[in-house]
């Protein structure tokens, strides 16, 4: 019964930290950065787009966003939603071009080639931008174009 209790106390603190490991392993360090929700309509040549993507930049600090444009709507929960503040809009639709190229992660694999079929001018290059209220959700709806238009 001794042996017993000097192995016990000898387990004990290696016990409590595994303990407090444990109860503490889920708690990280929270989102420093407010949320909102955001919502939208985007089009493309007067169209809705339908399977692009939507990317909100911070121009200076906060939570950026992205979401999913889906027959000319997007819609990003106040959970995974961009913070207050000015930010940049990049919409990008990236396809399949048929080609297959060198894989730069991998060595000797190919890989799909993809390009996207938005102007450069509305996503990696993108001057639409949008100030973000700390309020309930908002819209931003944005028209985009790649054809001249008709005279």
């Amino acid at each position: 019964m001794k042996n017993r209790m000097n192995f016990l106390l000898k387990m004990l603190p290696g016990l409590a930290c595994v303990g407090l490991t444990l109860v503490f392993a889920g708690c990280g360090e929270a989102d420093p950065f407010e949320h909102v929700g955001v919502s939208g309509k985007v089009t493309l040549n007067g169209e809705p787009l339908d399977g692009a993507t939507i990317t909100f930049v911070p121009t200076v600090t906060g939570a950026g966003a992205h979401g999913q444009i889906s027959a000319g709507t997007y819609k990003i929960g106040r959970s995974e939603g961009p913070g207050p503040g000015s930010y940049r809009i990049e919409i990008s639709k990236n396809v399949a071009s048929g080609r297959k190229i060198p894989d730069p992660e991998y060595p000797g694999k190919m890989m799909e080639e993809t390009q996207n079929l938005i102007p450069p001018q509305y996503n990696i290059n993108s001057d639409l931008k949008v100030d973000v209220k700390n309020e309930a959700e908002q819209v931003f709806d944005f028209s985009i174009e790649t054809k001249a238009r008709g005279k």
